[in-house]
Parts: C-alpha cells; sequence; structure tokens
C-alpha cells in the first residue's frame, strides 16, 4: 500500500495519531485553550464535531468497541451528580488556564470545589 507517496509494507501496523487529530490548528484554533465553546454554534447548541477531526475512541474498524458505553456511563454520572448537587467553588479565587498538560490537565495550583446537596 502506498500512502502520500511512502510505502508501508504488508503487515505494517499503523496508529491513528489522536493527538494530532485534537491539536490540529486548522481545525480547532488555539487548541492549546480549554475552549468547550468550539463545540456549540451561534445559538449555544451543541455541534457534534466530525469524527474525522475528533478520534476521541481512535479510528477505524480497531476503534474502541466500548465507545457507546463509555459515552452513556459518563453521561449519566454527570447527569445523576449534577440533579443532586451544585457545584461551586470553595474560595475566592477564580480557576486559570495556567498548567500543564499530561495524560490530562494539571492546574498551575489547587481549587478546592465544593458539591453543594441540592
Amino acid at each position: 500500500v502506498e500512502v502520500r507517496g511512502q510505502k508501508i509494507p504488508k503487515g505494517t501496523a499503523v496508529y491513528a495519531n489522536v493527538w494530532g487529530a485534537l491539536h490540529n490548528p486548522d481545525v480547532y484554533p488555539e487548541p492549546e485553550v480549554f475552549k468547550p465553546d468550539r463545540f456549540l454554534d451561534d445559538e449555544g447548541i451543541y455541534v457534534k464535531p466530525d469524527p474525522v477531526h475528533f478520534p476521541a475512541f481512535s479510528a477505524g474498524k480497531r476503534k474502541c468497541l466500548g465507545e457507546a458505553l463509555a459515552r452513556a456511563e459518563v453521561f449519566l454520572l454527570l447527569v445523576g451528580t449534577l440533579q443532586k448537587y451544585r457545584v461551586v467553588l470553595g474560595q475566592d479565587k477564580i480557576p486559570t488556564e495556567n498548567g500543564r498538560r499530561w495524560f490530562v490537565w494539571i492546574p498551575a495550583e489547587r481549587y478546592k470545589i465544593c458539591f453543594v446537596r441540592r
């Protein structure tokens, strides 16, 4: 098989570059900045991202088999928690975008949040 002039021998493992797809500045301007509103239209309605540019569960015929279950579980956990609790800052300082990236975003400072029963 040849892709963009590069020959790929039979039996070669090929992996999707998920990080590269999610940090492509042509698709997501300022990819290092947390901007959940980039998935909303002008009226604030959620717009499902193109799976080619948002392969959170990988891509192709070998993508994560548990994607649907994982999405449902996260949705149920989040909705169940937010139905029972209000999330409020535990102090006066406002979180900033300063921090570092590892497997997840690690803020430069620690912040306390409180889950207050509704």
